[in-house]
């Protein structure tokens, strides 16, 4: 992945020694200041600034409404059908008589 994003071969080697440092130290434990990593971050972090954030894009949720709907049902239905031994047909009103 770092060979894939970072180009610059100082970064890189400033990024495999503090991965050095850092498997062979405690988690917290703190090293010195890596002034070639801390730049690439402060510029990375000034150019993302400049970027707008993406604009929401609009959402139709009446299909997910529709099947939490459907699945809060479908569950209290099992579960009344569950403690009073009716099937589900019965509970909703559904004409169970024919044996669908």
């Amino acid at each position: 992945l770092v060979e894939a994003l970072i180009g610059d071969p100082a970064l890189r080697a400033a990024i495999d020694a503090l991965l050095r440092i850092k498997r062979s130290a405690r988690e917290s434990e703190y090293g010195p200041p890596q002034p070639v990593i801390d730049a690439f971050i402060t510029g990375e972090l000034a150019r993302l600034e400049a970027v707008p954030p993406p604009r929401p894009q609009p959402f139709d949720g009446t299909g997910l409404d529709r099947l939490l709907l459907e699945t809060v049902l479908n569950r209290g239905l099992s579960a009344m059908a569950d403690s009073t031994g009716e099937t589900n047909g019965a509970l909703s009103g559904q004409d169970t008589s024919r044996g669908c």
